[in-house]
C-alpha cells in the first residue's frame, strides 16, 4: 500500500515523497527525485526504513535549521508568520472560492475593506490584492 504524502516541484525536478508497508508490517519512506534530461526523465531514490526515518527527519531539521537562504533566521520567519496569523489567522493560506464568493458578496455590500479584512481572517493588503485579481473595482458599484 503506497501513499503519496508530498510532491514539490523545484525547477526541473520533481521531488515525491511517499509511504509503504512491507510484507513484515514494516513503515517505508521513498524520496523520489524526478528531473527532466531533454526528452527523459532521470530517477533518484532514496528509501528510508522504519527505524531510520525519525533519524533522518532529526538530521535534515538540524541541517536546515543552519541554512539561511534569504539572509534571514527561518526561525524568525516562522515566528513572522505565527504573529501575523494571530491577528489574521487565514493569512498565507489559498484562497478557497468560497472565500473569494465571501469577498465579491462584501465587496457588493460596500463594506470597507478593514470590514472585510476582519470578517475573512486576512490583512487589509491581501484582500486589496485578492480584490485586484478578481477585477473588484470601485467603478463596478456605480
Amino acid at each position: 500500500m503506497a501513499t503519496q504524502l508530498e510532491k514539490l516541484k523545484v525547477g526541473k525536478s520533481i521531488y515525491f515523497f511517499d509511504v509503504s508497508e512491507t510484507k513484515t508490517g514494516s513503515m517505508v519512506l521513498n524520496i523520489v527525485e524526478s528531473r527532466r534530461n531533454g526528452e527523459k526523465f532521470d530517477r533518484t531514490k532514496l528509501t528510508l526504513f522504519d527505524e531510520d526515518i525519525i533519524k533522518f527527519a532529526q538530521s535534515m531539521v538540524a541541517v536546515v535549521g543552519k541554512l539561511d537562504p534569504i539572509g534571514r533566521n527561518l526561525r524568525e520567519e516562522e515566528d513572522r508568520v505565527h504573529a501575523i496569523r494571530d491577528k489574521y489567522p487565514n493569512a498565507f493560506k489559498v484562497w478557497s472560492q468560497k472565500d473569494d464568493l465571501d469577498l465579491t458578496a462584501m465587496f457588493m455590500d460596500q463594506l470597507s475593506i478593514e470590514q472585510i479584512s476582519e470578517r475573512l481572517g486576512r490583512a487589509p493588503k491581501a484582500i486589496s490584492i485578492r480584490m485586484e485579481k478578481l477585477e473588484l473595482h470601485q467603478n463596478l458599484l456605480e
